[in-house]
């Protein structure tokens, strides 16, 4: 058993007092009390005084007989609020001091499994993460890394909220704020660890899963009563800060594949675009045959030739007819490019619950038939004009044939 341990059982049901000025506690002891054996283990607990550490049936613990291996360390409190300032103060637990309480008149042990040294720990683990969620803290480092404040500069919509986070505890607030039940704290402390395992996984994400912490942090301290006692406010919301954190990661993976969808959705907007533009820019340029056929025909003013004329006519029909083919097969393009756009963009009907992707894709839907409809159209209008130019030659050819008919020899 260690000193601390020992030297506590012997004391433990003991009615004591506490004088704060003089930062010394006075325990009353039984007339029957084995004073040899606890004089033995308050000297190795650390309690060396120059003369008798019992007087008067009075086991006194005063500063001044204290002789600790490291000086600075306390191993005793009058009060729980100074313990909790000797913490904030040092960013340590000593776990192994007497703590004087003043409900019960008698000393605790700060015990590595007390719900006191838990609560501790848990405020201990929980200034860490902040530290992590900061822009900045104060110290920057060493064991008292953020244990004076943590600022943070969280972004909201256009501008950022600011929020200078002091560290401050009283006992009073560190009692509301976590729960007595050991099944309780040892959950609140579960859901550190695994805050804090979100945000240094080492992958890419682990600065979008920051700011969504950061985010939930923002929501809680927006709502906090007083800037003077939010500390212990958001303490007291570790649990709810989860929740919120995991709202807004949901949240963010939603936008994130909403986003991914509308990108997809672009994508294949551009696809389908180039496609009507290539086959429509293919056809224009064999449409621009015809007027090679026009030149043809103009060679055919200098000619008196009724065969040669004819032979104009039959090279004419004949480019037009491969034109015309050419185009039917461009249409028949089209037609398929409608029910490919009908069959790519009902999937997105189907699978998206967000309004804004929907809207969308009916959009893009909408304007891709628009397209391809004008392509069509002009395809036809493309087509008329080939076939009006065949009929203007036939005619002019066979007028010219009737006015002026060839001279026999």
């Amino acid at each position: 058993m260690n000193p601390s341990q020992l030297f506590y059982e012997l004391i433990q049901s003991y009615p004591a007092t506490a004088d704060k000025e003089n930062s010394s506690i006075s325990i009353n002891l039984p007339e029957n009390c084995d004073q040899i054996n606890l004089t033995s283990a308050a000297q190795n607990f650390g309690f060396k005084p120059r003369g008798s550490i019992i007087r008067g049936n009075v086991l006194q613990l005063k500063p001044d007989a204290l002789f600790w291996p490291d000086h600075k360390l306390k191993n005793y409190y009058v009060s729980h609020d100074e313990l909790i300032c000797d913490f904030l103060n040092t960013g340590k637990i000593r776990a192994g001091s007497l703590v004087y309480n003043s409900v019960t008149k008698k000393v605790e042990l700060l015990s590595e499994s007390s719900l006191l040294n838990k609560k501790l720990e848990i405020t201990h683990s929980f200034i860490k993460l902040l530290v992590k969620l900061s822009d900045q803290s104060v110290p920057e480092s060493g064991p008292k890394e953020g244990f004076t404040k943590t600022v943070f500069f969280i972004k909201s919509g256009d501008s950022a909220n600011k929020y200078e986070l002091e560290t401050k505890l009283s006992w009073n607030e560190l009692k509301s704020a976590l729960p007595n039940d050991p099944e309780q704290l040892a959950n609140i402390e579960a859901v550190i660890t695994q805050l804090e395992s979100r945000i240094s996984l080492g992958d890419i994400q682990d600065s979008e899963r920051k700011n969504c912490m950061r985010s939930a942090l923002d929501s809680l301290m927006s709502k906090a009563p007083k800037q003077s006692t939010m500390f212990g406010y958001l303490l007291s919301l570790i649990e709810p800060l989860k929740s919120i954190y995991t709202d807004h990661h949901d949240m963010f993976l939603s936008e994130f594949s909403v986003n991914k969808v509308l990108q997809e959705i672009t994508a294949k907007d551009l696809e389908y675009v180039t496609k009507i533009n290539e086959f429509t820019s293919s056809a224009q340029t064999k449409a621009l045959a015809i007027p090679g056929a026009m030149v043809a025909i103009a060679a055919v003013l200098r000619t008196t030739s009724s065969l040669s004329a004819f032979g104009v006519l039959i090279g004419l029909v004949l480019t037009t007819a491969i034109i015309d083919r050419c185009l039917s097969i461009y249409k028949k393009s089209f037609l398929h490019i409608d029910k490919h756009i009908e069959n790519v963009f009902d999937q997105y009907d189907n699978l998206a619950q967000e309004s804004k992707v929907r809207l969308q894709a009916e959009a893009t839907r909408k304007n891709l038939y628009k397209l391809n409809r004008e392509a069509k159209l002009g395809l036809e209008f493309i087509r008329g004009i080939v076939w009006a130019t065949v009929l203007i030659a036939g005619f002019y050819l066979m007028t010219q044939y009737q006015l002026q008919p060839p001279k026999l020899s």
